[in-house]
């Protein structure tokens, strides 16, 4: 089975990132950066200069978090007075190829470029290009046919890890989906649920048993319900120490509700993510509740003495409701599973190789 990987990723701007070697070139008044500007413009892209930041902020996390939004990079990557390209450059062109972002590196000379960068291909231009208005103008052309063509090209930003086989990255569309609240919440919830179905699914066997047999039973004598007590009597003790434990003893349905009051009170029960999940939630309650009810009222009717032979009709009904109470109460925790996992990967776009694997997160105990 595929991986998948749920990111958090940044909304993308329109504004593309544009590493450049500021302290090299004693700030941003190198024509260069002219050319760049102007040709961004015209290729309708906005333009983020790290060197127009508060250098107060955290540096590298702002540059992070600016290429992880731009829709495409440009490195200026022309050797400095040392004849490599500026390695501030370098690490950010690296963080956007980790990104999976378009980029486009710009040299005068494309030969003291690392070969893993030049093998790429590079925007060549020359020195004497910014010397003159009809060479600026023709560079400025020429970039924004190639800034068009790197948006054409481009692959979603947010297509990361696209590389590695069979993992597929997933961008959230819903905020609170991504929020720690909703995952304890969710977390707590499924595994409940699942612990619910296993216990449930444990008892039909001889419920289902119980109900075959008490319908057949005459109703004359009691010899004929030998049988049926000593499976009600396993039937007991499996309830007792499996499906009490898991519905009520262990106190994780009063952690489920915390954890969904936590996310009420942070977002609003009438949230379009919070709202389904407390409709849910509030069925399964009341499911349990009922199943519950139904086993009292069985244990009260089978283990009370009667004043003669039991009437078979009497045990086919309450074995009827209990059966029919863990039925319903296995269907709800089962919907409560599947609604809150299709919640969270519709949630996710994703995008793969394989069709039948976008949008599936396999939940485990």
């Amino acid at each position: 089975m595929p991986y998948v990987i749920a990111v958090d990723v940044a909304d993308i701007t329109d504004k593309c990132f544009v590493a450049f070697p500021f302290a090299v070139a004693k700030g941003a008044d190198h024509p260069i950066t002219d050319i760049v500007e102007k040709a961004l413009v015209k290729a309708r892209l906005g333009v983020f200069w790290i060197n127009q930041e508060t250098l107060a902020r955290d540096i590298v996390a702002t540059i992070r978090l600016s290429i992880t939004q731009a829709p495409v990079l440009i490195a200026i990557c022309t050797p400095g007075p040392d004849g490599k390209p500026n390695a501030n450059v370098m690490y950010e062109l690296g963080l956007a190829d980790a990104l999976g972002k378009p980029t486009l590196v710009m040299t005068t000379d494309p030969e003291l470029l690392p070969v893993d960068v030049r093998n790429r291909g590079a925007f060549v231009y020359r020195e004497q290009d910014l010397a003159t208005e009809a060479g600026r103008k023709a560079l400025i052309n020429k970039l924004v046919i190639a800034l068009q063509d790197l948006q054409a090209r481009r692959a979603e930003a947010w297509a990361i890890l696209d590389d590695i086989p069979g993992t597929h990255a997933l961008k959230a569309t819903d905020g609170i989906i991504l929020e720690p609240p909703f995952w304890i919440y969710a977390k707590q919830a499924l595994t409940y649920a699942i612990d619910v179905c296993n216990a449930i699914e444990g008892e039909m066997p001889t419920l289902n048993h119980l109900y075959a047999d008490c319908g057949s039973y005459p109703s004359r004598t009691r010899n004929p319900f030998v049988g049926f007590y000593q499976e009600w009597a396993d039937y007991k003790q499996y309830y007792a120490s499996h499906v009490e434990v898991v519905l009520w003893s262990t106190g994780n349905l009063a952690l489920a509700r915390n954890h969904l009051a936590t996310l009420i009170q942070i977002y609003g029960e009438t949230d379009p993510s919070v709202k389904p999940c407390k409709d849910d939630f509030e069925e399964l309650a009341r499911r349990i509740n009922e199943h519950r009810a139904a086993y009292d009222h069985a244990r009260a009717q089978v283990d009370l003495p009667h004043t003669g032979a039991p009437k078979s009709g009497d045990l086919f009904n309450v074995i009827h409701s209990l059966r029919s109470s863990a039925q319903e109460l296995t269907f709800t925790a089962n919907a409560v599973i599947r609604k809150l996992v299709k919640r969270i990967c519709d949630t996710f776009v994703a995008k793969c190789r394989e069709p039948d694997t976008a949008g599936h997160v396999e939940v485990t105990s």
